[in-house]
């Protein structure tokens, strides 16, 4: 009996450590998830007209940039294949259809990788009518997507971008010197005509987003939110007896 009562004092030892545990990981996540239910009304306030001004700027800009180049494509598009369809001379009929080509996969990438992030600045002004709950979810959201616009621009010139444009603009200069049968400085020339343009597309991106995610988590001390410093990619090289090699991670 003994033995028995002693089991059943031990098993109920056993469950209220295990209860006080898990009581104690809930109070921990609670406080954790209430960090922004601190902030003061002044605070939140500031902080949330901050984050929408830069949303609303960041998804002007990249709007402009974005419809912008479209427009640039669509139109050289357009332009070229009317001039194939018209001109009786071969190679400008060559060097049209290829253009248009090469201008076509342009407005495919712009809209296969949109920049904006569907920010409505009118929409996110009702959030100053609602309960203070809401306005620290609308807080969240709003950090969330300011991330999101640094992510993306900050993408928007990574080497895989420049790389894709590199290839398709390669294919395009050995079409013109192989498929074509023009001369190498022909090909060569396509080639740095249209890695000139799709560079100074990729430049141009708005990279403004990158500078206000950085500035608005240093002044509010959210080091949890600041981007990693960690490179793109890296590369390395081996060489060894009769082997070399050469390789990149990201």
């Amino acid at each position: 009996m003994q033995i028995k009562m002693n089991r059943y004092l031990l098993a109920c030892l056993i469950a209220i450590f295990f209860t006080s545990v898990v009581f104690g990981q809930n109070v921990v996540e609670k406080d954790s998830l209430s960090q922004k239910e601190n902030i003061d009304t002044a605070q939140l306030t500031e902080r949330l007209q901050m984050i929408r001004q830069m949303l609303d700027r960041n998804e002007k800009n990249a709007g402009i940039w974005w419809y912008g180049w479209i427009g640039v494509y669509g139109a050289a598009t357009v332009g070229q294949a009317a001039v194939a369809c018209l001109d009786k001379n071969k190679s400008t009929r060559e060097d049209m259809i290829l253009g248009a080509g090469t201008t076509l996969f342009g407005v495919a990438g712009q809209l296969i990788a949109p920049v904006k992030s569907g920010y409505n600045s009118k929409k996110e002004e009702l959030t100053g009518r609602l309960s203070r709950e809401s306005e620290i979810e609308a807080l969240r959201q709003a950090e969330a997507m300011l991330k999101f616009q640094a992510d993306r621009a900050k993408s928007g010139k990574n080497w895989q971008t420049h790389a894709l444009s590199g290839a398709v603009n390669l294919t395009s200069g050995l079409i013109t010197w192989i498929g074509f049968k023009r001369s190498v400085w022909e090909g060569i020339g396509n080639f740095a005509l249209n890695t000139a343009v799709t560079e100074f597309q990729i430049w141009s991106q708005p990279t403004k987003a990158i500078k206000d995610y950085e500035q608005y988590c240093s002044k509010y001390g959210l080091a949890d939110y600041k981007p990693s410093k960690r490179p793109e990619f890296e590369w390395y090289a081996h060489i060894q007896p009769g082997m070399a090699g050469f390789g990149v991670s990201f």
